[in-house]
């Protein structure tokens, strides 16, 4: 449910609260050694309560500015838990973790700096912890240690900023060109904190033209064109494999600098 005021024209502000639930059920996909902790068995509900407040604008009547604050809670958190296992390698548990809360803001906009070029953006920050823990996440037989683990896959800070430039060419048509900065903070990948994602930044650009009356478009791009380094995952491998030394991470890498053409054609 929620509620809308308009100060004018150009803003309003809103409000809003909803509860979610995801249904629980029984965990088949199981081949975890210790079948009497991490075997086959049910898991519960998972119920979400979120707050939000903000405001949208429309400054000038042709740029845009959001804004929005918000708090959720989560009960009985259900989660994919990655365990290392010494004969599958890995395995996947659904259990229900801990209850958390998450609070924080998020903002956009676009800008028009002149005919046909858009400068945009967005920030959003959201720290979170868990507030109840009802699983042994990190495995050490104590549930009060828990409680200090990060959420996993929550980077706090979040930013993208991104220019847009479209114009029309002699003969060739539309022309677009678009280039894009990202950044994400490091997050942990696991739910016990043992595996990690590095912090992610990215510049990619592309250009784009309209061929054959609109109806196909050649693009030309650019991807990750810093080479930065990106982690996909950060999975925690077993000690030993079938009684072969194993141990380490299993680790996979985003693409590195990318460089491609690309052409599309509709009806």
């Amino acid at each position: 449910m929620g509620v809308q005021y308009e100060f004018s024209p150009s803003a309003r502000g809103y409000a809003s609260y909803a509860r979610a639930y995801r249904a629980g059920g029984f965990n088949f996909r199981n081949t975890a050694a210790d079948t009497v902790n991490f075997g086959p068995g049910p898991f519960g509900d998972e119920k979400v309560d979120s707050w939000e407040l903000g405001i949208k604008t429309e400054p000038f009547g042709r740029a845009r500015l959001n804004f929005a604050g918000f708090y959720t809670k989560i009960g009985n958190m259900q989660r994919e838990v990655n365990l290392a296992d010494p004969n599958a390698g890995v395995v996947q548990v659904i259990k229900n973790t801990a209850d958390a809360r998450l609070v924080g803001f998020e903002a956009d906009f676009a800008i028009p700096l002149a005919d046909g070029v858009v400068l945009d953006g967005s920030l959003g920050y959201v720290d979170g912890n868990y507030t109840r823990v009802v699983f042994d996440i990190n495995g050490d037989g104590v549930l009060n240690d828990d409680l200090a683990l990060k959420i996993p896959r929550l980077a706090p800070l979040t930013a993208n900023i991104g220019l847009t430039v479209e114009k029309d060419l002699p003969l060739l048509g539309k022309a677009t060109f678009r280039a894009t900065y990202a950044h994400r903070d490091p997050a942990a990948y696991t739910d016990n904190n043992r595996g990690m994602l590095n912090a992610a930044n990215r510049v990619d650009a592309s250009l784009a033209f309209k061929v054959l009356d609109d109806r196909g478009t050649i693009t030309i791009f650019g991807q990750n064109l810093t080479n930065n380094v990106q982690i996909g995952g950060d999975t925690q491998l077993p000690a030993t494999l079938g009684g072969v030394p194993l141990g380490g991470t299993f680790a996979p890498l985003s693409k590195g600098r990318t460089f491609g053409i690309e052409l599309r054609i509709s009806n």
